[in-house]
């Protein structure tokens, strides 16, 4: 099964048009909701990389920047979507180099989701430094309407994970009675590879900037 869908995605990548990928991306989509098995795909090229838009349920969003060594020296981005609302990408050619994960999810507008929407960053990073008490939280604007979205940044263990440093952003919507909130996470984790070439070109910075794209182009969704 997983060779299948891995296999469909890829050539639908690959060889449709526009319009017609995202219709039958659609299909995949809604295939593999529920406890389906996730809907693996491998990204052609450049072109697609900068032309196709994801379609979910909740969302819409870009894939990130990329260049031409993605495909001839890196093997390429690929990934997954999963639950109908969740997508996988990464590079992993030497190792899972970049990898981007997306993840929606909607909540019951609370204390919380207020101070969000206004922006009260003492009240979160007390909160935050709860469980993180050496790291602060920071608030941005992003997406296409401007919405507001936690960004928490971070060293996992180095003593375990020496090479890796993550980011996450949390950007939300509030239904227009304040009693929801929808948020899309784009989290973002780099992996520093051990050959120094690669490493050079290869970078944490990189990553944040090939992901600004996907901010860039967020679009959440209205629907409670």
């Amino acid at each position: 099964m997983r060779s299948t869908l891995f296999l469909s995605v890829a050539f639908l990548f690959s060889g449709c048009s526009p319009k017609t990928l995202g219709d039958i991306t659609e299909s995949l989509l809604i295939a593999s909701s529920g406890n389906k098995p996730p809907s693996f795909f491998k990204v052609a090229n450049i072109e697609t990389m900068r032309d196709y838009v994801f379609d979910m349920p909740d969302y819409t969003i870009a894939l990130p920047s990329a260049k031409e060594e993605d495909f001839t020296l890196m093997g390429g981005w690929e990934g997954a979507t999963y639950y109908n609302k969740n997508i996988v990408l990464h590079m992993s050619e030497f190792g899972i180099l970049y990898h981007i994960h997306i993840t929606t999810s909607i909540y019951k507008y609370g204390e919380r989701e207020e101070a969000i929407e206004s922006e009260n960053l003492v009240y979160l990073n007390n909160r935050y430094h709860r469980y993180h008490p050496d790291k602060d939280m920071s608030l941005q604007r992003q997406g296409k309407e401007n919405y507001i979205c936690e960004v928490k940044e971070g060293e996992p263990d180095k003593h375990i994970y020496p090479n890796k440093k993550k980011i996450s952003f949390g950007c939300y919507k509030f239904n227009a009675s304040r009693t929801k909130a929808k948020i899309v996470g784009i989290n973002l984790t780099y992996n520093k590879p051990n050959n120094s070439d690669i490493a050079k070109d290869y970078t944490y910075e990189d990553l944040k900037q090939r992901a600004q794209r996907m901010l860039d182009s967020l679009y959440i969704k209205d629907g409670w």
